[in-house]
């Protein structure tokens, strides 16, 4: 029998009940910063931000702000990866595991763009799990390309909205949280570097395969085994604000402070900067990137 988690008994007690046939439409306003750490010469974080998806341009690997009209509506991809190996190669991984995931969600938003059709949540927690796997397989066989496979890896954590939704993906220790109602919800932990049971778990969905994972890594492109993802949906709230970072600031930064600097500052840029900034006050090791998105309905 299945138990509701804290988390989930928290969300709901946090959450209006609204009765409605029709799914509230949102619209997302985002910030990214990153910064490099003293450890490596190059910056081995990625990240892409996507107020409007599929925003109607593309442009190169590395880090990326994806913009639409302002009269669009709905749907949003935000993706932090932090790349792992030797410094160019990690650099390049996380940059390429991006590119291979918004490719595989562009194609199947367009696809159902064009049918007219609103894909199931199942089948966007589908999408989201394949590209994954095909990032996943890209790296892998990059690495064989160029015999550094045990030295080219990422950690990638991906959420996007749709239909009054947010999903979420993720792989390895980069980190999400959500902010609502004045309190912060950690909605990722570190993946164990070996698994042996795949998850997907959510406010209405609860789904449990058993599977031959043992050899599974946390880690895109770690391991020719493949790779476990973790797979989470809940509903959207007015006002409810999404951070997504690398480890170097989930770090640094404690769950009170994140929480207080969301309260005291409203505007996903000044939520960054100030992230950021107080990182810097310390000898930061790692490279640090974090995602700022603030979702408000529609009319508002």
């Amino acid at each position: 029998m299945h138990h509701p988690t804290l988390f989930q008994h928290e969300l709901r007690r946090t959450s209006r009940l609204v009765s409605s046939d029709y799914p509230s439409l949102y619209t997302a306003r985002s910030f990214a910063a990153s910064v490099k750490g003293s450890r490596e010469a190059v910056n081995q974080d990625s990240y892409l931000t996507a107020d409007h998806f599929p925003a109607p341009t593309r442009s190169s690997l590395g880090f990326r702000h994806l913009h639409g009209t302002t009269s669009e509506l709905g749907d949003s991809l935000f993706i932090v990866a932090d790349g792992q190996g030797e410094p160019q190669q990690g650099s390049r991984a996380g940059a390429l595991a991006i590119e291979v995931i918004e490719e595989f969600l562009r194609y199947t938003w367009v696809h159902h763009q064009r049918r007219d059709q609103v894909a199931s949540r199942r089948q966007i927690l589908n999408a989201l799990r394949v590209s994954f796997d095909r990032a996943d397989q890209f790296l892998w066989n990059e690495g064989q390309s160029r015999q550094t496979r045990q030295e080219m890896g990422a950690s990638v954590t991906a959420a996007c909205s749709y239909q009054g939704n947010l999903f979420l993906a993720h792989a390895g220790e980069t980190q999400a949280y959500l902010w609502r109602a004045g309190r912060l919800f950690r909605l990722t932990r570190p993946v164990p570097h070996h698994v042996a049971t795949d998850d997907i778990q959510s406010s209405q969905i609860e789904v449990r395969r058993q599977a031959n994972l043992n050899h599974r890594t946390s880690l895109i492109g770690g391991h020719r085994a493949g790779v476990h993802v973790k797979l989470r949906m809940l509903d959207l709230e007015p006002n409810d604000y999404l951070i997504l970072c690398t480890k170097g600031l989930a770090s640094l930064a404690s769950d009170h402070f994140l929480s207080s600097t969301i309260s005291a500052n409203p505007d996903p840029r000044k939520i960054c900067e100030v992230l950021i900034g107080e990182a810097e006050k310390t000898f930061v090791h790692d490279d640090l990137t974090v995602i700022a998105a603030r979702f408000a309905l529609a009319h508002e």
